[in-house]
C-alpha cells in the first residue's frame, strides 16, 4: 500500500488541509534470460516476469518487429503474481541471417503496456 498526502488550499479562508490518500500500485516487469536463436528450430526464450504488489492476472506476450526468418505468435498467460518463469516459443528459419539483431517483447496485461528490446544472437543452421 502506497500512500501519498495532497495539500488542498480553501481559497475563501486560506487553510491549507493536508489529505493522506492510499491506494495500491500494481504493475509487472519482465527480463529476457537468454538471447541465443538457433537456426532451424523451434527455440524457446526464457523470461523472468515479475509482479509487483500482488499483481496477476491475464498477460499477453507477444513479439514485434522481427528480423527476416524469425517468427513468432502471442502467448496469452496467466499471471499469477510473484516471480513467474515462461518459456516464449520462437521459430528460427535455416536461413535466417546469421547475425546479432535486437528483438522487441510487447506485455499486455490489466490495462498496462510496455515493451523491452534485447539484443539476439542467430547461429548456423546444424544438421
Amino acid at each position: 500500500m502506497e500512500m501519498i498526502v495532497l495539500d488542498y488550499t480553501n481559497f475563501i479562508t486560506t487553510e491549507i488541509t493536508r489529505i493522506p490518500i492510499q491506494f495500491n500500485v500494481i504493475g509487472y516487469d519482465a527480463y529476457l534470460y537468454s538471447s541465443l536463436l538457433k537456426s532451424g528450430e523451434t527455440n524457446l526464450l526464457p523470461l523472468v516476469i515479475t509482479g509487483f504488489y500482488n499483481y496477476s492476472g491475464p498477460m499477453e506476450i507477444n513479439a514485434i518487429d522481427l528480423p527476416e526468418g524469425i517468427t513468432a505468435k502471442p502467448l496469452l498467460i496467466q499471471f499469477k503474481g510473484g516471480v513467474m518463469n515462461v518459456d516464449y516459443p520462437v521459430e528460427v528459419e535455416r536461413r535466417a541471417a546469421i547475425s546479432r539483431q535486437q528483438l522487441t517483447l510487447a506485455f499486455k496485461s490489466g490495462g498496462m503496456n510496455f515493451k523491452i528490446k534485447h539484443d539476439i544472437v542467430t547461429t548456423p543452421y546444424e544438421k
